[in-house]
């Protein structure tokens, strides 16, 4: 196996690298914990009994529930607005596995001349989440190369700030969300007609 020369700075340290992802972390976690207020608004409960319901649920089973209480006890304009918020939390929570299941790793990118040939190097941190799906790594890297598809699987470290801060911003407004919320009574159960 060849050994790559790699150039003699790889941007930016891994120190910095490792610090962006638990800046991250940090922000994705202000997003789960405003989920969980709006989960116990919904409930109109305690945050303890909300807890003991919430905590062992996945990300996804918090999101359905949240959906369905909102469903129950709010009106349609702030149903239809609670749902989109869920679904960027839903994009959010799709991205925060990648990364946090994802390794650090080398990305080289070689500076060529029109004529192709080699003038350069640069190297930079990635971070890096490997399908587990042999097919989806065969058309990532072709015949042809899917350079979209592997963007999708690999985020800088200022991508990665960058989506803790959006992830933050969505906790800000869920929060607003949750703040404003005024719960309907719940609907008595209609016992089912007997045909």
């Amino acid at each position: 196996m060849a050994t790559i020369q790699l150039p003699d700075k790889i941007s930016p340290p891994i120190a910095e690298c490792d610090q962006r992802l638990g800046e991250y972390m940090r922000y994705y976690n202000q997003l789960e914990i405003a989920l969980h207020a709006i989960f116990e608004k919904l409930l109109d409960t305690n945050i303890t009994a909300a807890r003991v319901i919430s905590n062992p649920m996945s990300a996804q089973s918090l999101r359905d529930a949240i959906k369905s209480l909102g469903g129950a006890r709010l009106k349609k304009p702030l149903f239809l607005e609670l749902e989109k918020l869920l679904d960027r939390a839903k994009t959010c929570a799709g991205k925060r596995n990648f990364i946090v299941h994802g390794v650090w790793q080398i990305q080289i990118h070689i500076n060529r001349h029109k004529n192709g040939q080699e003038m350069s190097r640069t190297a930079f941190w990635a971070r890096w989440y490997e399908p587990s799906d042999p097919a989806t790594i065969k058309e990532m890297y072709g015949p042809p190369r899917k350079p979209a598809l592997i963007a999708k699987h690999k985020f800088t470290p200022a991508e990665i700030t960058k989506m803790g801060e959006l992830a933050f911003a969505l906790a800000k407004e869920l929060n607003a969300f949750t703040d404003k919320v005024a719960l309907e009574p719940y609907l008595p159960r209609e016992p089912l007609p007997i045909s």
